[in-house]
């Protein structure tokens, strides 16, 4: 009865929010004698009936999940709180009917900036330190604290302390687990930027990070980082030439005993040297990193969105990216070839692959190998045509073919999949899917799904029903292993 009361009251807050939302709006035009205060809201909803792949004879569990991110200003100064909700029946999940998840106060001047609560932040290319937020995978890391920031002319000088603030409910399909677990990370660190010529930067960072564990298993810190980093960007070195440099140097310690014990140090270097003389275009990059073992970041990865992003921590690699554009004929050919070792494996990575756009026509292959490890072959295919007016019609094919554990028990993994959407109008489109993956036992080698997705002015909903592979899923720059999904799915988003 309790749990059925609080699934009436949530709908019944939900629908008061949307529907109290002209009445904010009215207020604001009454009061013309204050300063003038701007409301926005984000409300996110996700339902889904799944089945449960530990047990797939038990009934499929019903989980609500509920998001919303309320703003005001007024003046130079902002607020915001995000919230969220849980719940769940015919499942081990557990209900959560109130979480606090994030909450911020920013106050703002002509070179000043104070914040208060939480805050992403970021340091040169998330080499060393990467606070950012994913939607796809449920990521939203912020520091909880506060964070300070001077940008007088030439430059940028910030500091910041608190402590690193997961998402205790995310609410998405693929959220990935929380990398703390039960342990807290505090961080403090500053960084600065300076302005050296007009089309050049120079830039260092530092910062600190203490892992406290929980006080039932021990009262002290039992690990932390120091981390060092400079970096160098410069835009047109040499005509239609760009630079960026970042090297950063991490220094880790544990406790062992009653004494801290220095670690072997880590490095993390990226450079990238991009020449455009239109309408060419050719990238090079470079990454370092050793024994990089720091939880919360985001390097670059230098790898195409099909490949799962292991390893960042201990690699080399070298990427070298040749294109050309023919804007007139809308047409686009790209080539690109990765080169570099994975020290964790002990093995060469190459990677080639080749692409190209004509119109509304894309393909693309290429070939990874791991000797002795792994190899990929790999392919997509794109086509979309016009039907009707405002109509058209999106064809997607992708085909995957990984040989994997090659020294030892060698399997295959065979992926092949199409997509076809439909168009209606710039607010309706409506898909199709089907997977066919006959490496997968007999009995679980088809995956078919339909899905549709409305836009109806600030409210967007998607709804999807079937089953998918898993496999992986890329999305800001990281590609995750995500497991396979067979049952029903209600997404929606209204902005005011």
């Amino acid at each position: 009865m309790t749990k059925s009361l609080l699934w009436i009251a949530s709908a019944l807050i939900f629908v008061a929010f949307l529907a109290s939302s002209p009445f904010v709006y009215a207020a604001e035009t009454l009061v013309e004698n204050l300063p003038a205060i701007r409301f926005s809201a984000t409300d996110h909803l996700l339902f889904t009936n799944a089945e449960n792949e530990l047990n797939p004879g038990a009934p499929n569990p019903n989980l609500f999940l509920h998001e919303a991110v309320v703003r005001a200003e007024v003046a130079n100064v902002s607020a915001q709180i995000h919230f969220s909700n849980r719940f769940a029946t015919n499942g081990p999940t557990a209900d959560l009917p109130f979480v606090l998840e994030k909450k911020e106060v920013t106050a703002e001047w002509r070179d000043w900036e104070l914040r208060a609560g939480d805050a992403h932040h970021e340091l040169g290319k998330g080499i060393a330190l990467s606070l950012y937020r994913d939607d796809i995978f449920g990521i939203n890391h912020t520091l909880e604290g506060a964070s300070l920031r001077y940008r007088p002319e030439g430059g940028e000088i910030l500091g910041f302390a608190g402590r690193v603030n997961p998402l205790k409910n995310p609410v998405a399909l693929n959220a990935v687990a929380d990398p703390l677990g039960e342990n807290t990370l505090f961080l403090m660190g500053t960084s600065a930027t300076l302005k050296t010529s007009p089309l050049a930067k120079l830039g260092a960072h530092y910062f600190i990070a203490l892992n406290k564990p929980p006080e039932e298993l021990i009262r002290h810190f039992n690990r932390y980082w120091n981390t060092v980093g400079a970096s160098y960007s410069q835009l047109e070195i040499v005509p239609n030439v760009d630079f960026y440099a970042e090297s950063n140097l991490l220094l880790p310690s544990r406790l062992r005993g009653r004494d801290y014990f220095n670690e072997e140090p880590g490095v993390g270097t990226y450079a990238s040297l991009v020449w455009s003389p239109s309408p060419w275009a050719v990238k090079l990059e470079v990454k370092d990193y050793r024994r990089y073992d720091f939880p919360f970041r985001r390097p670059p990865t230098l790898e195409e969105n099909i490949v799962e992003s292991t390893h960042n921590d201990d690699t080399f690699g070298t990427r070298l990216e040749l294109s050309h554009r023919d804007i007139i004929n809308k047409s686009q050919i790209q080539v690109s070839y990765l080169g570099g070792y994975d020290r964790v494996l002990g093995v060469p990575i190459h990677h080639g692959v080749l692409g190209g756009k004509y119109h509304e026509l894309e393909l693309s292959g290429g070939y990874r190998s791991l000797p002795t490890h792994s190899n990929l072959v790999h392919g997509a295919f794109k086509f979309k045509f016009d039907t009707f007016k405002r109509q058209s019609i999106e064809l997607n094919a992708r085909k995957q073919r990984a040989n994997l554990n090659l020294s030892a028990l060698p399997t295959v993994e065979d992926r092949n999949k199409l997509d076809l959407t439909y168009t209606f109008s710039r607010n309706w489109t409506a898909s199709v899917g089907y997977e066919f993956v006959p490496s997968n036992p007999e009995s679980n080698q088809h995956f078919a799904n339909l899905g549709t997705e409305l836009k109806w002015g600030a409210l967007v909903g998607k709804a999807f029903v079937g089953a998918t592979s898993g496999g992986t899923l890329c999305s800001g720059g990281v590609c995750r292993r995500v497991p396979p999904f067979k049952g029903a799915m209600l997404e929606t988003q209204y902005t005011f």
